[in-house]
C-alpha cells in the first residue's frame, strides 16, 4: 500500500518539531497561538500533530482536552453556529443543545458551560484545559456580519470566568495574518508563528517514510532541485516515484523524477491557485527572485528592483512568501527562491500572459512608439524617478530601469552611449542609452529607441 498521499492531511507528517514544543510548553503557561501559512502548506497537518502530541503530553498541571475544529466543514459560518460547534466539542455527550438567540450567542454558550461544569470537573478534574485547534479560522471572517465573535473568542480567552480553562491554537493565511497583525484587532492576544520550508534533515526523513534506505544522490538532488522545502510538493512528488511502474530505488533516475514532475503539475492545479492569490507586491518579489540567475537577491538589490508603487510592501511580500513555503527567508538580508518547479511553472505562465497582453490582438495593448514614450518620457511628464543616478559604466545585470525594465547584459557601446539587452514582462528588447541635451535637464541620461529582440 503506497505510503505517499500529498491530498491526505496529516499523512506522512514530519518535522517542526521546535515550533510544536514551544506551542505545549506556551500553552500550559497560559498563551494562545496562530499559526500563519499558505494553501497546502501543512497547517491541516500541524493541526492534527498537535491533538495527537496533546493526547501524548505527559500529566501535567492540567488536564489537557484537545479538540479539533475544521471551520471550513460547518458550511455558512454564523456566530451561533460557531458557538454550537465549539460546545459540542466541549461536551460531544450532550445531543440537544437549545437555541443561540441572536446578539446573545456568546452568553447562552456560557450558561451552557455553567450547566455542564460538574460533570467537566468530574470527567476530568478541576484542572481541566480546553485546546481549541481551529482549521482556517480565517475563513469565518467574509461569513460574519462583524467582529463580534471574535471580540467574544478574545473575551472566553482572557477575562471570562472560563479563561483559565480554554486555550486557542488557530490556523489561517492572508486575512488571518491582517486580524491578528492590528493594534485594535479583537485577536491581538494571540502568538504569531508561522510555517516554513522543510530543512534538509526534515526532508530527508520524510523519504525515508517511504523509501526506508534512502534514494540514491542523484534523485536526492533533483527532488531537492524541483520541490526546495515544500511539503505538500514534496510528498507528491515522492507519491508518484512510489507508485512508478519502475522498480524503486534502483530503477529509478533523474528523467523519472522530472517526469513525475510533470504528472504532479498536471493532475495538481494548486501552482495557479497560488499565483491568483499573488498581491501585485508578492508578485512582483517572486519574478525577481525568479529571474535572478541563483533564485537570490540581496534585500536592497530586491527592493532597488520593485516598482514605487508597492516597495513599501516588501517586508510583509517576504513573510508572506515565506510561510507559503515558496521562498527560503531563513537568511534575511538574501531571500530564496524554494523549489524550481514553480519558478519554472511561475516564468513560463507569466512569460504567457505578457505576450498575450502585448499581441496586436490584444485590446489596448501598449506600442512600440509608447514604450519608448514610456521610457523616454515627455517634457510636460518628467519621469519620477530619473537616471542620473545611474551612470552608464555602472549598469549591471539585474539593474532596473524606470522600476520596469531589468538589464540583462551589456551588448555593445559607443562614443555618445550603450546599447543593452532588458526584459520587461517576460519580453525582450535592446535599449540603447544615450546622452542627450534636449532631455538632460530632465533625467540626464535618456532612452532613445527601443527594438524588439
Amino acid at each position: 500500500m503506497p505510503v505517499f498521499n500529498c491530498s491526505a492531511p496529516g499523512n506522512c507528517f514530519t518535522g517542526y518539531e521546535r515550533l510544536r514544543r514551544g506551542i505545549l510548553s506556551g500553552l500550559a503557561h497560559g498563551k494562545s497561538f496562530a499559526i500563519l501559512g499558505g494553501r497546502r502548506c501543512g497547517k491541516t497537518s500541524l493541526l492534527l500533530q498537535l491533538e495527537k502530541d496533546l493526547q501524548n503530553e505527559p500529566a501535567g498541571p492540567f488536564n489537557l482536552q484537545p479538540r479539533f475544529l475544521d471551520i471550513q466543514a460547518l458550511g455558512q459560518v454564523t456566530p451561533a453556529r460557531l458557538f454550537k460547534a465549539v460546545f459540542k466539542r466541549i461536551a460531544p455527550g450532550v445531543k440537544t443543545l437549545p437555541n443561540y438567540e441572536p446578539g446573545d450567542e456568546y452568553e447562552d454558550f456560557l450558561e451552557q458551560l455553567d450547566e455542564i461544569q460538574p460533570q467537566l470537573k468530574k470527567e476530568h478534574g478541576n484542572d481541566w484545559l480546553v485546546v481549541l485547534l481551529v482549521d482556517e479560522l480565517d475563513a469565518a471572517i467574509s461569513s460574519l456580519p462583524n467582529d463580534q465573535f471574535f471580540q467574544n473568542l478574545r473575551n472566553l480567552l482572557m477575562v471570562s470566568r472560563y479563561n483559565r480553562h480554554f486555550r486557542l491554537v488557530a490556523t489561517g493565511v492572508r486575512e488571518m495574518g491582517r486580524l491578528i497583525s492590528s493594534g485594535s484587532s479583537p485577536l491581538n492576544n494571540l502568538s504569531h508563528q508561522y510555517l516554513r520550508p522543510l530543512e534538509k534533515s526534515e526532508r530527508n526523513e520524510l523519504v525515508r517514510k517511504g523509501f526506508p534506505d534512502g534514494l540514491p544522490d542523484p534523485l536526492k538532488e533533483k527532488l531537492e532541485d524541483l520541490c526546495g522545502g515544500h511539503p505538500y510538493v514534496w510528498q507528491g512528488l515522492l507519491e508518484k516515484l512510489e507508485t512508478t511502474e519502475e522498480p524503486a530505488p534502483a530503477g529509478l533516475s533523474t528523467a523519472t523524477v522530472e517526469r513525475a514532475g510533470q504528472e504532479f503539475l498536471r493532475e495538481h492545479k494548486d501552482f495557479r491557485r497560488w499565483l491568483d492569490g499573488f498581491t501585485a507586491c508578492e508578485r512582483e518579489v517572486y519574478r525577481l527572485l525568479a529571474r535572478a540567475p541563483s533564485g537570490q537577491l540581496r534585500l536592497h538589490d530586491l527592493q532597488r528592483g520593485l516598482s514605487h508603487e508597492v516597495r513599501a510592501d516588501l517586508e510583509e511580500a517576504l513573510t508572506t512568501l515565506g510561510f507559503h513555503c515558496l521562498i527560503d527567508d531563513s537568511n534575511p538580508d538574501q531571500p530564496t527562491v524554494s523549489g524550481n518547479l514553480f519558478r519554472n511553472w511561475f516564468l513560463q505562465q507569466t512569460h504567457t500572459e505578457a505576450r498575450s497582453a502585448t499581441s496586436p490582438q490584444s485590446p489596448g495593448a501598449p506600442t512600440r512608439r509608447q514604450l519608448v514614450d514610456e521610457l523616454l518620457g515627455t517634457p510636460s511628464e518628467a519621469p519620477h524617478h530619473p537616471l542620473d543616478e545611474v551612470s552608464l559604466p555602472e549598469l549591471k545585470p539585474h539593474d532596473v530601469l524606470q522600476e520596469r525594465y531589468e538589464v540583462r547584459r551589456l551588448l555593445g557601446r559607443g562614443g555618445n552611449g550603450a546599447v543593452f539587452a532588458v526584459t520587461c514582462d517576460g519580453n525582450g528588447f535592446r535599449v540603447k542609452l544615450i546622452m542627450s541635451d534636449q532631455v538632460l535637464n530632465n533625467i540626464n541620461r535618456a532612452i532613445s529607441r527601443e527594438l524588439p529582440v
